[in-house]
């Protein structure tokens, strides 16, 4: 089944302790008011993420602080829908974490809509983000219609860039250098990230967790570690625990 787009209204209280966070199978908005999350990709430095942050597709493990509280509205759009809303600067946001102050998507002011949404009253948060989401895609120009095919391919279970060309109907390297332009990683990577999304997602009690990654496409436990660890910052075990 195809990723939906999801719009969660939230309200926290972090301890400033630094949490591991798993790449996103797209690009991840959230607008808040209160204390600024830290936020970050992979071991690099941690940014401040004033009115709210996004982080666009990534190819490694992100990281997260939040010294405080925080509410306001979370979005997780799948890779084809982040194409339709932002268009090709969703490109430039490729392994970034970023205060929404400083994203020049073609979106009203991140402080004006923030700002917004803490006199708003809950439960009615969601559908102003939504609103907002819904004028930045009328603005956008129609996406790479091939791209979008892969993308949402991608999303429903592609095995292969080889596979995928195939059925997009185009070359490995045009797929490559289509997908990279509108997304700002290459289907390779995009793939890794599905795929472990459906190891992690899958309940059969009555397969292992080895068993699983097989199905899913991984060629052995290496290949499954080496994924695990850069995707998730930890390694299957430590992931698992006694599941594994």
């Amino acid at each position: 089944m195809e990723p939906r787009v999801r719009l969660r209204e939230f309200a926290e209280a972090g301890d400033g302790r630094l949490d591991l966070e798993m790449a996103q199978a797209g690009l991840l908005l959230v607008i808040a008011s209160g204390q600024s999350y830290q936020v970050g990709v992979g071991a690099g430095p941690l940014t401040a993420g004033h009115g709210g942050f996004v982080i666009g597709a990534q190819s490694r493990y992100g990281r997260s602080r939040l010294p405080g509280r925080a509410e306001g509205v979370q979005v997780e759009l799948p890779w084809w829908a982040a194409a339709q809303v932002f268009g090709p600067a969703v490109a430039d946001l490729a392994d970034q974490a970023l205060p929404l102050a400083d994203v020049k998507i073609g979106l009203p002011s991140a402080a004006i809509l923030a700002e917004r949404l803490s006199i708003t009253s809950p439960g009615e948060r969601a559908a102003i983000v939504a609103g907002w989401l819904r004028g930045a895609a009328s603005r956008q120009p129609e996406p790479n219609p091939t791209v979008l095919r892969a993308l949402r391919l991608i999303d429903a279970g592609a095995s292969s860039v080889s596979a995928l060309a195939r059925d997009v109907g185009c070359s490995r390297g045009y797929l490559h250098r289509a997908v990279r332009a509108a997304i700002g990683q290459p289907p390779s990577v995009l793939i890794r990230v599905a795929r472990l999304y459906r190891v992690l997602g899958r309940e059969d009690a009555s397969r292992s967790w080895a068993q699983r990654a097989d199905q899913a496409g991984f060629t052995d436990h290496a290949h499954l570690c080496h994924d695990t660890r850069a995707l998730t910052g930890r390694t299957p075990t430590e992931l698992l625990g006694g599941r594994w």
